[in-house]
């Protein structure tokens, strides 16, 4: 089936990308990448495939079609762009994960009788690509991580728990917010506590001591506790608090790194845990051995609520007594906002432009924005905003237009969330609401909820023993370490008495954060449909990019010469050189603190040949590096004497996301007296210091 739609399904993704996509590539794409041009983009022929289909048939889902995929696509897609003037790209693009489908609301005399589908990917699949063009310019320190994370970042905010593709099919008087904006599963409350035997990952420098924090991850929310110094037991005592969209078939996932400022963190130890455990059991508290480590373990505790209409639970309850002795705050009530569309945003009447513009929703000091909707005065929104809140009753819910551009005021809306609690089910159900500024007035539809939390029923002592173990899926999902650039941290703290109701844990948005604290970073996460355009993420994208990094020296000592120890064979019967590189001496740093993280390139080549070219793994911090690594080169035993040998001691110390990693020393040899089955071992060749501007 897909391969007779595939030729259909490629001409609708290439529309979508250049009318939906392109255009927002330029909020996309940081400063430091632009120019940036699209220049091929195809899904290629090979289509998708469907696998491992399960429908769910249970007495509370008859008002939808539930369904569960495996998705996996390994095509032949191409996707071509420029940066600064180098031409780059990506191919072998794969994505696997696990897809539910929602078929809903089901129609009883309208075909096809459910008013349209969604899709969502249960947590964030494996999507893997290979990078193409430009040449060196991926070795700037880190690029291509950072890459794979804007691309996991992008892809979280599209179709991972909470978010999803919507299709509507419905005719224009079917309400469809039920399948925009359903009412959630459940919210849990996590602690983590502490964590025992965790591995040293920095032995060389400190023996038997590691810088921990933990990530936790729920679909596309994605929390992290502050950093341990030097300690392999870890006590971290921090909560946090992340909506279930769907408790039968999500996980909660939790990985504690090391540290490294001077690089990307160093995972110790990983574990996930089904949350239809926790929703059935309502609370669980254990240790749990650690995935990937050989000793390490993690203490936490997880409680399921359920979302309450009683106005009576809002504000603290006995229950929350214990949340409240952890190291951050907890809240008391949610707040979900769901505006289906807005008609008559004014224009720039001195130039008859439409506005491209977003929406801005508030409450108290939390700020949520909106994709960005091009040359547009009407516009189908169908997006969602969440805040966890405290003292619900006296807080004002803020809605603002604005036109991307000029950032100029088009219209705004303020809406006391007394007024929503008050109403039955404390819901403003698709109402229609007025942005004001200045004469305009633009229409807008919207619906809000507000919702306190009441503890699960079935939350009872005694919950150690779990034996129900998650059903294996036959298909990959990335883990928290491939999305580790895109965490988001959540120390923030509260303060009543200011009027500020502290941080904010909801599910994946941009957070304005107070002055004397530090830029966080969380998910931008929105609800995608059929037709919408990327979330602005520059910022986001800054704080990616701005990672701590180094500083070179003013003036480099060019007079000591680092040296280097190798040895080669030629097998004449496989047509094959070995080159071992074994060790390095005499390393100057060019770093200010006189750190260094060095490797060696090895290149081969002959005067009309290309390169072929082979790294050694970094060693930290290490002036006298042992490699003991060998790489095998295919050569032309006809043209031995042809051949050259090339080594660059280079430093991956990161000096920044633009400044191409420096070399260090660089040598050469000729093979021209190299005999067949002949090792020449033990030698040594001066890497000869290259020039300051590298």
């Amino acid at each position: 089936m897909f391969l007779q739609f595939w030729p259909y399904i490629d001409a609708y993704l290439q529309h979508y990308f250049h009318e939906s996509i392109k255009p927002q590539l330029r909020i996309l794409i940081p400063t430091d990448l632009k120019p940036f041009r699209v220049r091929h983009f195809d899904m290629g022929y090979i289509p998708c495939q469907i696998g491992k289909i399960k429908m769910h048939n249970k007495k509370d889902e008859d008002g939808r079609i539930v369904i569960d995929m495996d998705f996996i696509y390994e095509g032949n897609a191409k996707f071509d762009v420029n940066i600064r003037g180098f031409d780059a790209g990506a191919n072998e693009i794969t994505l696997k994960g696990k897809l539910r489908c929602f078929l809903t609301p089901l129609l009883s005399s309208t075909p096809p009788f459910f008013g349209g589908f969604a899709f969502s990917f249960m947590e964030l699949p494996k999507f893997k690509f290979n990078l193409t063009g430009i040449g060196d310019f991926f070795e700037y320190p880190g690029l291509s991580k950072t890459i794979q994370s804007i691309a996991d970042f992008q892809l979280a905010n599209c179709c991972v728990f909470p978010n999803k593709f919507v299709i509507p099919l419905a005719p224009s008087n079917i309400d469809l917010t039920d399948l925009y904006f359903p009412e959630p599963d459940g919210m849990i409350r996590i602690k983590i506590i502490e964590a025992k035997n965790l591995p040293s990952k920095d032995a060389l420098i400190r023996k038997n001591k590691s810088d921990p924090f933990c990530a936790v991850q729920v679909g596309a929310q994605m929390f992290k506790t502050k950093t341990i110094k030097n300690t392999l037991n870890p006590k971290f005592s921090e909560c946090f608090e992340a909506i279930v969209n769907d408790g039968s078939c999500q996980t909660l996932q939790i990985e504690i790194f090391d540290e490294d400022k001077a690089g990307f963190d160093e995972e110790l130890g990983h574990f996930s845990f089904p949350l239809n455990v926790v929703k059935e059991k309502g609370t669980i508290q254990q240790w749990s051995r650690l995935e990937g480590s050989k000793s390490g373990e993690i203490h936490y505790k997880i409680q399921w609520y359920e979302f309450s209409k009683n106005k009576e639970l809002l504000g603290h309850q006995t229950w929350d007594s214990e949340w409240r002795r952890a190291n951050n705050p907890i809240y008391s009530s949610l707040v979900m906002v769901y505006i289906d569309h807005i008609q008559g945003l004014p224009e720039e009447t001195s130039k008859g432009v439409l506005p491209s513009s977003y929406i801005e929703c508030s409450v108290g000091k939390r700020t949520q924005r909106s994709l960005v909707y091009e040359n547009a005065t009407d516009l189908e929104l169908h997006t969602t905003f969440s805040f966890f809140i405290e003292k619900s009753e006296s807080q004002i819910l803020n809605l603002s237009a604005i036109d991307d551009g000029t950032q100029n005021l088009l219209g705004k809306l303020e809406i006391p969330l007394a007024d929503v609690i008050n109403e039955p089910k404390m819901e403003l159900y698709q109402v229609k609401k007025y942005l004001r500024h200045e004469s305009f007035k633009s229409s807008v539809v919207l619906t809000v909820r507000v919702r306190a939390f009441e503890p699960c029923q079935n939350s009872k002592a005694d919950p150690w023993n779990i034996n129900e173990k998650e059903e294996v899926t036959s298909v990959e999902t990335a883990s928290i370490t491939e999305t580790a650039s895109v965490r988001q941290s959540n120390e923030e703290t509260s303060s009543e008495s200011s009027g500020n109701d502290g941080k904010t844990a909801e599910p994946g948005k941009t957070v304005n954060t107070e002055e004397n604290n530090e830029a966080k970073l969380q998910l931008e996460a929105h609800r995608f449909n059929i037709g919408p355009k990327l979330p602005k993420t520059q910022k986001i994208l800054d704080i990616i990019f701005q990672r701590n990094k180094h500083s070179k020296k003013k003036v480099y000592d060019t007079q000591n010469d680092a040296q280097l120890n190798f040895n080669l064979k030629l097998d004449s019967e496989s047509s094959k050189l070995i080159v071992t590189i074994i060790k390095v001496k005499n390393i100057t740093p060019i770093e200010k603190n006189n750190l260094v993280n060095p490797y060696v390139k090895i290149e081969l080549f002959t005067k009309n040949s290309s390169k072929k070219s082979n790294k050694t793994a970094v060693i930290k911090n290490e002036r006298n590096p042992c490699f003991d690594s060998s790489f095998e080169y295919k050569i032309d035993l006809n043209k031995i004497r042809k051949y050259k040998l090339h080594f660059t001691l280079k430093d991956a110390t990161d000096y920044g996301i633009l400044h191409k990693t420096p070399a260090l020393g660089k040598g050469e040899i000729s093979l021209d007296e190299l005999n067949p089955h002949q090792i020449l071992g033990d030698q040594w060749i001066t890497l000869k210091t290259p020039g300051a501007s590298n």
